[in-house]
């Protein structure tokens, strides 16, 4: 049984790896972001944070930077993070230190669509005296990142623009501020940048601390650009559900999995109720020789029908499930 019809205006993110859950190695110093999966620097060294990675290294979740950060992540176990100003009393006079990440969409944009644009950023405090600072955005480009050199500190990157960015400055240390918008694409972009754009003049500042010296670092997760015109939403497919998703075993607790051919790549996953809303639960990929096997942990909710949605380039299948409450155990009956 499939349920696309109250669903289908759901748009897929064009980024594989969102939340940064997916990576090869642990972190382990600094400059490790091409270790969550399919995440690029595009300048200087910007950084990972993973709840796998050593206390002691400086670079877990939700203790780091030498145990003197501490933030949990928005989703998952992970994050990114970034320098987005430096001030030039500690560089050369007319120096514009900044980091950027980006990361290769899974297709190029179409022009004239318009695209939503999203991401949660938090001001770490692991400085001393930290600052806050305003400008952090997106920006879309053609071009890799060898094409502006990750050495240099004037990137052409930085030329006081942006396709989303707020202007004024984030200064939450605990929680995550939402920055988003939406644009229309006018040139096939591949790669979407993340950072500050914008050179020392055209940068606001707000020092938090007693010391003279200004320089912020943001952690940045759950990133997502789609499109939201109506030529993309209608062109999302359906398949069968004979095409070998399934949901097992039954019955179940809390935690039950996902199965689906290899075919079926850079796929998302959210579990729905009947209403729509998107409930808290987490999944994660685990080995498996010859599909794609998902490990899905559930939150407590409330007995019923839900729906798994799972959406990947071009596709989109909903099942169905109900999940059943007793004695704080969970099981979920697959009848799609």
């Amino acid at each position: 049984m499939t349920f696309l019809i109250c669903l289908k205006s759901v748009a897929q993110n064009l980024l594989s790896n969102q939340s940064f859950e997916q990576h090869s190695l642990c972190p382990d110093g600094e400059n490790d972001i091409p270790y969550a999966s399919g995440w690029l620097i595009f300048l200087l060294t910007p950084d990972y944070f993973n709840a796998c990675a050593d206390v002691g290294s400086g670079f877990s979740v939700p203790t780091n930077w030498g145990t003197n950060s501490f933030q949990y992540a928005y989703a998952g176990n992970a994050y990114a993070g970034f320098f987005a100003y430096w001030t030039e009393a500690l560089t050369n006079p007319g120096d514009i230190v900044r980091e950027l990440i980006a990361t290769n969409l899974n297709q190029p944009l179409v022009p004239d669509n318009e695209y939503a644009v999203k991401m949660f950023v938090s001001l770490a405090s692991f400085i001393p005296t930290p600052c806050a600072s305003s400008n952090i955005g997106f920006k879309f480009t053609t071009q890799s990142f060898e094409a502006y050199g990750t050495d240099s500190i004037y990137s052409p990157l930085i030329n006081n623009s942006a396709v989303i960015y707020v202007d004024s400055l984030i200064t939450d240390t605990t929680g995550w501020t939402e920055v988003s918008g939406s644009f229309v694409a006018d040139s096939a972009y591949q790669y979407l940048v993340i950072g500050n754009f914008f050179d020392n003049d055209n940068t606001d500042t707000l020092l938090l601390g007693p010391a003279p010296l200004c320089y912020t670092y943001y952690y940045v997760d759950n990133v997502s650009v789609k499109c939201i015109s109506a030529e993309c939403l209608d062109a999302i497919e359906s398949v069968d559900e004979a095409g070998g998703i399934t949901i097992f075993p039954n019955p179940l607790g809390n935690e039950f999995f996902i199965q689906m051919p290899d075919e079926v790549f850079n796929a998302e996953f959210k579990l729905i109720n009947i209403l729509g809303m998107e409930q808290q639960a987490f999944f994660t990929q685990v080995p498996n020789d010859n599909e794609t096997k998902i490990k899905v942990k559930v939150s407590e909710i409330e007995s019923g029908m839900y729906f798994i949605v799972v959406t990947a380039p071009h596709l989109q299948v909903v099942k169905s499930v109900f999940l059943k409450f007793q004695n704080k155990t969970y099981e979920i009956e697959n009848f799609s």
